[in-house]
């Protein structure tokens, strides 16, 4: 149940809940508890009885929650940081998945719905439409707003290349490189630019996401048909 539980607890906020040591938790649960009502309660852990490390992450598909992921182990510490990192990529992509069946299940079974004003059609049945607005960098998906300045610029020059030849992979070299990108000469800030937009694409749900894929490389995941456009329009 939603709210109950460590998976309820991620479902509820939507955020990831990694617990390293289950005893040492419980421990402060109960002493917590007992602080407040001076009665004892267990805290109700699915998964292996003799569970010590467990990690719980909601997987969400454009803002919502289609379920958790939930991984246990019987060793104490299991979990750390690095793990809850890649578990968290995992859940990202079988939201991502699920909304990549969506689209397959609209493709096949197409019903005539209203196009939101000021919006372009995509490049058939289901594509999301992404304009880039030049003067100011400004990217709009389906006339949503997304990024503008640099972090736009750079987010367009991927999709741009994703559209063309269907490339994911990116390097921060080939970035700096690109002129069309605009980054200042010396410190260009690039690092920080990109968290930022990383940020961004997860707050919005959209189905484009920016991962890490090794030292210098980046990944980016796009769970739709896309369409891009350039547009010189203020």
């Amino acid at each position: 149940m939603v709210g109950e539980g460590v998976i309820g607890v991620a479902a509820q906020r939507r955020r990831q809940v990694l617990v390293s040591h289950v005893t040492r938790a419980q421990s402060l649960y109960r002493a917590a508890a007992r602080s407040r009502t001076e009665e004892r309660h267990e805290i109700p852990l699915p998964g292996l009885a003799g569970a010590q490390s467990l990690v719980a992450t909601p997987i969400l598909l454009r803002g919502r929650l289609m379920g958790v992921l939930y991984v246990d182990s019987a060793e104490a510490g299991r979990f750390g940081t690095a793990d809850g990192q890649l578990i968290d990529v995992i859940a990202r992509h079988i939201g991502m998945s699920i909304g990549l069946l969506d689209t397959t299940a609209d493709d096949l079974n197409p019903s005539p719905s209203p196009r939101r004003a000021g919006t372009k059609p995509g490049a058939g049945s289901g594509a999301r439409s992404v304009s880039f607005h030049d003067p100011d960098g400004t990217v709009l998906i389906d006339g949503d707003y997304i990024i503008r300045g640099v972090a736009g610029r750079i987010l367009f020059a991927m999709l741009t290349e994703y559209q063309r030849s269907g490339r994911v992979r990116f390097s921060n070299r080939e970035l700096r490189l690109n002129r069309d990108i605009g980054l200042p000469a010396g410190n260009d800030n690039l690092d920080a630019r990109l968290v930022t937009l990383r940020r961004r694409l997860a707050e919005r749900g959209d189905p484009f996401q920016l991962q890490h894929a090794g030292r210098g490389q980046l990944e980016l995941i796009v769970s739709s048909a896309v369409h891009v456009e350039r547009s010189d329009l203020p």
